[in-house]
């Protein structure tokens, strides 16, 4: 102590200055208050955040029901599932090859354990899937911490070593073995947000869907998943500007307080119009519609991107047509 004081003694008498503009932080990793922890993957925030919601086309060109969400900013790249196993080798990676100049992907979420939105990651026997890229590094993976008796979820599993951290939801939203519940690119923030059901030993797969807010200054994104039972959820959200639909659009996700907590200005659905389950339903359009007009699905505008500044957010595609102007809705739905 001693010591201590004589040295401020010095510094106040002597009018001696320290000069910070070589420290550097020891980590990239901050502990929280309230335990959690948050991880800058960059200090740098891009002018412009690039979303891209793909069209998921299998080795026949044909759109398959399922989820695939990349998202850009500068050389930091994040994808959020991947799709089925064909549509991973014939649509994802191509994509991940043109976009992913350094070859290394900073962040992969694996939101649940159906073969819709992992089956990418494993890619078809001999091909390349999302996780197994030639010269490709993975920086962290999250996942649900659900385990799956299906051979892809362990094949997926088994891909995951390749990352330099792999961690599941329920430990991200506690801090436990410092799992990262706030991902931040400079300041746009990609926090984990909680469900009620991460730990449920009852909960569906569906149910235990990780769920996402980004957020860039005055734009939001919402990525919940197959979420089905949201009540939870939307007790605890309030607006967002960009909604990709729970649930690839299905009835039994996408409720209407959800909706109207959420009051989203778009809606995103990441489906194709041949599936067995007549996803997207009337009765979830009709909700959705509630709210908003600018509905938008992959399988009739191709891959969407929505990028931003932070203030206001643009939206292209290759055949950029809202919903319920396309031919498959005229024939298959209605607007009440």
């Amino acid at each position: 102590m001693k010591k201590l004081l004589c040295v401020i003694l010095i510094f106040l008498t002597t009018g001696c200055t320290i000069d910070y503009s070589n420290f550097t932080p020891r980590s990239n990793i901050i502990k929280n208050k309230d335990g959690t922890y948050t991880k800058y993957l960059s200090k740098d925030t891009c002018s412009t955040l690039e979303v891209y919601y793909l069209d998921l086309k299998d080795n026949n060109n044909e759109t398959k029901i399922g989820d695939s969400t990349y998202i850009k900013c500068n050389d930091i790249d994040i994808i959020i599932d991947a799709g089925v196993k064909n549509v991973g080798s014939s649509t994802v990676v191509p994509f991940l090859k043109e976009k992913v100049t350094d070859k290394k992907i900073e962040l992969v979420i694996a939101t649940h354990t159906d073969n819709d939105h992992i089956g990418g990651f494993v890619g078809l026997s001999k091909k390349e899937g999302v996780l197994s890229i030639t010269d490709f590094t993975y920086d962290y993976i999250l996942e649900s911490g659900y385990v799956s008796d299906s051979n892809v979820y362990s094949d997926f599993m088994e891909l995951t070593t390749k990352a330099s951290k792999v961690c599941n939801a329920y430990d991200s939203l506690l801090g436990n073995n410092e799992c990262i519940k706030i991902f931040k690119i400079g300041n746009i923030t990609l926090e984990i947000l909680d469900t009620s059901f991460y730990n449920s030993q009852n909960a569906s797969p569906n149910n235990r869907s990780i769920v996402t807010l980004l957020t860039y200054n005055n734009i939001t994104y919402l990525f919940p998943g197959d979420l089905e039972d949201d009540e939870y959820l939307a007790n605890n959200i309030s607006h967002v500007d960009i909604f990709k639909a729970s649930h690839h659009g299905a009835s039994s996700a996408n409720s209407t307080s959800l909706l109207q907590a959420l009051t989203p200005e778009v809606i995103i659905l990441s489906t194709d119009g041949t599936n067995n389950y007549d996803i997207p339903q009337q009765e979830s359009l009709d909700r959705m519609y509630a709210i908003t007009n600018q509905i938008y699905a992959t399988f009739t505008t191709g891959t969407i991107k929505i990028s931003t500044d932070g203030n206001t957010y643009n939206i292209t595609s290759d055949n950029l047509i809202l919903f319920q102007n396309s031919e498959w809705f005229l024939q298959n739905r209605t607007l009440n």
